[in-house]
């Protein structure tokens, strides 16, 4: 993995909004104004000209597209997208297994702290 790729993935999903409504899509797709419901249940802020604008972002990175159903559409996840979000939550699962401070770390050997 390049140092370009990196920065790349740190363009996507450093922006304010991408990993709420990347998360959010992850349990479903989502109509526009349900998905925005949703991102306002954790941060009230988002109005709707900004998670157009995110969407269309998204989309253009290839993480997410429209999907018609019925007069309507929803927003989905493309492979690219979901693959995001399980390591998303992979790394999130990380916070789970991290120490207490008092339990010794696992790059000292124990007893080692004291001398």
């Amino acid at each position: 993995m390049s140092a370009q790729h990196l920065l790349r993935v740190q363009e996507i999903l450093g922006r304010k909004w991408e990993l709420l409504i990347l998360t959010r899509l992850g349990q479903g797709p989502l109509r526009h104004k349900d998905l925005g419901r949703r991102i306002r249940e954790v941060d009230p802020a988002l109005n709707d000209g900004v998670l157009s604008r995110t969407l269309r972002r998204l989309a253009d990175d290839g993480l997410v597209y429209k999907q018609a159903v019925g007069k309507g559409h929803v927003h989905s996840l493309t492979d690219l997208g979901q693959n995001i979000v399980t390591i998303l939550g992979q790394i999130a699962d990380l916070q789970d297994e991290a120490p207490d401070s008092d339990e010794p770390r696992s790059h000292e050997p124990p007893g080692d702290s004291e001398q």
